[in-house]
């Protein structure tokens, strides 16, 4: 190789080098955060936390409920099987929100306590489904949250959030099933 053809060479890797660190630059200025973006993932976390932990609540104390009132075996298995997949997921976030200095409400939202005392008051195939649309209901709202999870969700709430989306997504379609098989 000739000393012309080695500058050119050299001449042409400094050039495909600085394209590259232009690149990453590009890439990296894509990546940041603004501020006003910042502001509305905390936003979104403080919300996806609020409603998963009252909405975790609720699934348990009227999965319990169901276990007395639901007329559909069916009905009473599938409130069982939220229990059981709700207890442990909303422990996991309120450690979570507590390691992150979020607050996670320990008690039922106020519109969450209406639809749990309209549940008290029916049993059989009216509870049956009340109970199944509540859980619709939520469960659709659940999970439009944890949909809106996204790189900017800081502190592993986007993982956290893609991690609980299956059990969810399960819980809903078993509920609209039911839905669908009791005709509601």
């Amino acid at each position: 190789m000739t000393l012309t053809e080695c500058a050119r060479t050299l001449s042409s890797l400094a050039c495909a080098g600085l394209l590259a660190c232009v690149a990453v630059g590009v890439v990296f200025a894509d990546d940041e955060v603004s501020p006003r973006d910042k502001r509305l993932a905390e936003q979104d976390v403080r919300s996806f936390v609020t409603y998963e932990a009252a909405h975790g609540h609720l699934a348990v104390v009227a999965g319990q409920l169901a276990a007395e009132r639901a007329s559909s075996d069916a009905v009473r298995q599938f409130a069982q099987q939220v229990v059981n997949d709700r207890i442990p997921l909303t422990l996991r976030l309120y450690d979570k929100a507590a390691s992150s200095n979020l607050e996670a409400p320990q008690a039922l939202l106020d519109e969450d306590q209406a639809a749990l005392s309209s549940l008290e008051a029916l049993s059989g195939t009216a509870f049956d489904r009340a109970y199944l649309e509540l859980m619709v209901d939520r469960l659709s709202t659940d999970i439009h949250l944890a949909d809106r999870a996204n790189p900017a969700w800081r502190g592993g709430w986007e993982t956290f959030a893609k991690t609980i989306a299956p059990t969810l997504d399960q819980e809903l379609r078993q509920a609209m099933a039911l839905q669908a098989a009791l005709g509601a």
